[in-house]
């Protein structure tokens, strides 16, 4: 598998939920988002908000998706915390987004580190670009090697866009 062509933006969607808060809440989490993306990003940005009464949990989430025209999903997501309001939640969701879909790679940091299992014992080589290299990603890696004979390089430093190489074991079941 190659995921290291980034290709342009198709479209956002911004999906804010509260449950058993005020339903304002979910709207101002994705109209502060929408309205901090539109200053940076010229895409169409769709929101949806949800919110439940009488549900097993109170808070708040929102999560940001950006469609790219090649089919990957660049994403940031947040949970709504008491000691920030929801426009500020909306905010931190938003520029979490931008930190990640600025460095123009196809594999956000969030994904990075959950597809290379898959990667590992998927058959030939497999190569990623992703958005940041996470200390979770490297763990994973030292967790794989430690179980599997496949090969596995990092291009990249900690906490900096990355392209990991996956020599895969070819697995069959």
């Amino acid at each position: 598998m190659k995921l290291n062509n980034f290709s342009e933006l198709d479209h956002i969607h911004i999906y804010s939920n509260s449950n058993d808060l005020p339903k304002e809440v979910a709207l101002l989490q994705a109209s502060s988002a929408k309205k901090l993306l539109e200053k940076s990003i010229d895409a169409e940005i769709v929101s949806e908000f949800s919110h439940t009464q009488n549900s097993n949990g109170k808070g708040s989430s929102i999560i940001i998706c950006g469609i790219l025209q090649n089919g990957s999903v660049i994403e940031s997501d947040a949970l709504g915390e008491k000691s920030l309001s929801a426009v500020k939640v909306g905010e931190l969701v938003a520029k979490k987004f931008l930190e990640e879909f600025s460095s123009q790679s196809p594999v956000d940091s969030h994904l990075g580190d959950q597809l290379l299992p898959f990667l590992a014992v998927a058959n030939g080589t497999s190569e990623i670009i992703v958005t940041k290299l996470t200390q979770h990603m490297l763990s994973s890696i030292k967790v794989i090697e430690a179980f599997l004979p496949a090969k596995i390089q990092v291009i990249g430093e900690l906490g900096e866009k990355a392209t990991i190489v996956v020599q895969g074991i070819g697995l069959k079941l």
